[in-house]
């Protein structure tokens, strides 16, 4: 379901990707890094202004910080559109502090 998701995204479907995000961390475990920083990242390109977007990605790195590598987001298959997103993210105040202490 999240490789699912990873496709949907890159093709233009933010939505079905959520959902099928979403769908991963219901069956699987809700606290899972993946799925849930990539609905953070998915959210803030549709509303940047969300502060509940940092809150959802500040939990999830904190808990697994090889995901603040974008590196290792590629070696777990995260597409070109959902790297750059990342990178956007990743560039807010917020998170740039937290990805400076990690």
């Amino acid at each position: 379901m999240n490789n699912i998701g990873l496709v949907m995204y890159e093709a233009g479907d933010v939505e079905g990707a959520i959902a099928q995000w979403q769908r991963a961390l219901d069956v699987a475990n809700a606290e899972e890094t993946e799925p849930q920083l990539a609905i953070a990242v998915a959210r803030y390109r549709q509303d940047s202004r969300s502060l509940s977007n940092n809150n959802i990605a500040i939990a999830a790195l904190e808990r697994d910080p090889r995901y603040a590598d974008l590196d290792f987001l590629e070696e777990n298959l995260w597409g070109e559109q959902l790297i750059a997103d990342t990178r956007t993210f990743f560039s807010t105040p917020t998170l740039k502090d937290l990805l400076s202490q990690l």
